[in-house]
């Protein structure tokens, strides 16, 4: 088999990048919020992950696997720039507030706060090249943004995990 030739990398499509992706939520009821803004606010997102549970089998002296179950890892975390006007962290204080009233311990119906998410990468023209789609989104746990501090020009940069149910994922914005 002859090496690899700078030609046959020139003649590959342009490589996925990593900075270019769009994240949208289908808001849920009781927690109003302008995707839009969080979409353009949203600093990073890691992706959905699965594995494949592993089955030994041992038979008379002989050992084989088989696969088994996928499961999802049913997490995705997601990082922000937050605003003065507080775009981010309202719209986590009134998710949180959605699925477990502070002062009374009242939650609302798993309808009202869970939500669909779209996550899509995109190529350099910012045409979707694939998208994963999570159904049964909730907000799992916040990081209101760091530590306040005078020794640092940063922003502030809250972060949440979102758990789902499942996930699909295809070509452009194919998925259902």
């Amino acid at each position: 088999m002859a090496g690899l030739q700078i030609e046959q990398i020139r003649n590959l499509d342009d490589f996925a990048v990593l900075y270019k992706w769009d994240v949208w939520f289908t808001p849920p009821p009781a927690v109003a919020f302008d995707r839009n803004d969080l979409n353009v606010r949203c600093l990073s997102s890691s992706l959905p992950t699965s594995a494949v549970q592993s089955i030994d089998i041992q038979i008379r002296g002989h050992h084989i696997k088989q696969a088994g179950i996928v499961d999802d890892d049913h997490t995705i975390n997601l990082t922000f720039a937050e605003t003065v006007d507080n775009t981010i962290h309202n719209m986590l204080h009134n998710w949180r507030e959605a699925l477990w009233e502070t002062g009374i311990g009242k939650q609302k119906k798993r309808a009202e706060y869970q939500c669909d998410m779209l996550l899509t990468r995109l190529n350099n023209q910012d045409e979707p090249i694939w998208t994963y789609k999570l159904f049964g989104c909730y907000l799992e746990s916040v990081d209101w943004g760091g530590e306040l501090g005078g020794d640092t020009s940063d922003i502030m940069r809250p972060s949440l995990t979102l758990s789902y149910d499942y996930f699909k994922m295809g070509a452009g914005a194919s998925v259902q």
